[in-house]
């Protein structure tokens, strides 16, 4: 009787055995390679997050050169203002709005970067980690006026379930888990992330890139004007007026450069909302599939989105 009790012990035993280490041996590389170049792409907005107050301070600088008239103490003052000085404060005064802006962009997308390498941790079977900054977030984070109630909601379950994830040891068997309770939290924090890089980032680029052309055309008619002047009074008659090139082509070389710098940073924004649109739809494709991870299709699909994203990183490098 004992010998046959252990005999069916033993032999649950190198069942249970045999299932679990065979769950361990399932290869869910292409889930892990899918989050690593989701996590590189975010890895680097932050310098995009920064660029909306830059950019805003750099069309108040063109509005005020173009008022300071070419007067030397002024330009110096307009484009280099020193530390404490009342250009400066005016600068940081117009361009406020946008500080706690770039601050709650750059905690949810550090939210989301948690969140991929935690899917990736778990899909590799390892023990998990997180940002201990991050936690604070889950009561502290607002909308900074350009997130929706929702997606603040979304960020702060994100937060809480990563604490979850680290202190209470998830592993692989708690990916699907994972997948089923955060695919929402996900989609909005993607879409919300999304809105505010390809819709007020980009346009604010576009007023920049306004201002801009305002800035340098209007300071090469200036100059026709003046050297026209100077001609006239040193008795020279319209016919005989000849405008040196040299100025306006340097100057224009310069308008280039901005223009360019301008639009890489318009297609480096592109190119992270479509890695964010990238990121939802794999993330879902993934939930969707959540009862059979190891199938030979949702590898290779996980493997495709990875793929993608990591080629519009190469594109967003290009001006960040």
């Amino acid at each position: 009787m004992i010998g046959n009790r252990l005999k069916k012990i033993v032999g649950f035993v190198l069942v249970l055995s045999f299932a679990l280490s065979s769950t361990a041996c399932v290869d869910l590389s292409a889930i892990q390679k899918f989050t690593e170049s989701a996590s590189d792409v975010g890895k680097r907005f932050p310098n995009l997050a920064k660029d909306l107050s830059a950019s805003c301070k750099r069309q108040h600088v063109y509005q005020a050169l173009r008022k300071a008239q070419f007067r030397p103490e002024r330009l110096v003052k307009i484009t280099h203002p020193d530390k404490g000085s009342e250009d400066e404060a005016a600068l940081n005064s117009a361009c406020k709005g946008f500080s706690e802006q770039e601050q709650r962009l750059i905690e949810a997308n550090a939210v989301l970067i948690g969140y991929l390498k935690t899917m990736g941790d778990l899909a590799a079977d390892d023990l998990t980690a997180h940002d201990k900054e991050l936690d604070g977030l889950g009561k502290s984070f607002t909308n900074g006026n350009i997130f929706n109630d929702p997606e603040v909601t979304a960020v702060k379950g994100l937060v809480g379930f990563l604490l979850k994830a680290a202190t209470e040891g998830y592993r692989r068997k708690q990916l699907k888990k994972a997948l089923e309770e955060q695919n929402d939290n996900i989609q909005l924090v993607t879409a919300g992330l999304r809105r505010i890089v390809a819709e007020r980032y980009v346009q604010q680029l576009e007023n920049e890139r306004d201002q801009l052309r305002s800035y340098y055309g209007s300071s090469i008619s200036d100059y026709n004007v003046y050297m026209a002047k100077v001609a006239q009074n040193a008795g020279a008659k319209p016919g005989d007026m000849v405008q040196d090139p040299l100025p306006i082509i340097q100057v224009k070389r310069l308008w280039d450069d901005e223009e360019n710098t301008l639009a890489a940073r318009i297609e480096a924004a592109n190119a992270y909302a479509k890695a964010l649109d990238n990121i939802a739809q794999g993330h879902q494709k993934l939930y969707d599939s959540r009862n059979d991870l190891s199938s030979k299709t949702v590898l290779a699909t996980a493997l495709a989105y990875g793929k993608t994203i990591q080629s519009l990183v190469e594109d967003f490098r290009k001006a960040f």
